[in-house]
């Protein structure tokens, strides 16, 4: 941490003193491209940049270039973040999937479709982000699109899964912002 703080808290200090808050009337999207226009990052780099790091990441195209230099050097800290770190992160982090998702797991492991190959489809093609960025509610809309391609039959239960949880999550956040509010008025 103290070596990411130190290397980029200038960039962000920057990007923080620079923004122009967006009026309440710009779609989460636009104020997104504010942002990154106040920080001067390129946008289409940005998206360059992360196509590639799907690339790398999905095991489709070996590490190169000057941004991947370090990577390269470290191929076993490469694949152990490859096979290790980030099936963990999809699978477990802000939301285990067979928890969330219990009878469509257990139905799609009868059908022959496992947890690791839901982490291999997660990177098969980069995804325009056009809301603020949400993991919970991203693994759901890619859990319900995996098994959409991958076992349809299933797709009502996945579906039923995926609103049950998208509910409760409004519930839940609806009533930390009351508390919020709340708080404020004090």
């Amino acid at each position: 941490f103290q070596d990411a703080h130190r290397r980029f808290s200038p960039t962000i200090d920057r990007c923080l003193s620079n923004r122009i808050l967006a009026p309440d009337t710009v779609r989460p999207a636009d104020e997104g491209r504010n942002v990154l226009a106040a920080c001067g990052i390129d946008r289409e780099q940005l998206l360059a940049d992360y196509a590639q790091y799907v690339q790398i990441a999905s095991g489709q195209q070996p590490p190169t270039g000057p941004n991947w230099k370090e990577v390269a050097a470290d191929t076993v800290g490469l694949t152990r973040y490859i096979h290790e770190y980030l099936p963990h992160e999809i699978a477990h982090w802000g939301g285990d999937i067979t928890d969330m998702f219990p009878e469509t797991v257990r139905r799609f492991n009868e059908t022959g479709l496992s947890l690791s190959q839901f982490v291999r489809w997660w990177f098969h093609r980069p995804r325009p982000v056009d809301r603020p960025y949400d993991f919970f509610l991203l693994k759901i809309d890619l859990l319900v699109e995996f098994v959409s391609e991958r076992s349809p039959s299933l797709l009502s239960l996945a579906r039923q899964e995926a609103d049950v949880l998208r509910s409760a999550y409004t519930d839940a956040n609806a009533h930390a912002d009351l508390e919020a509010l709340a708080e404020l008025r004090r």
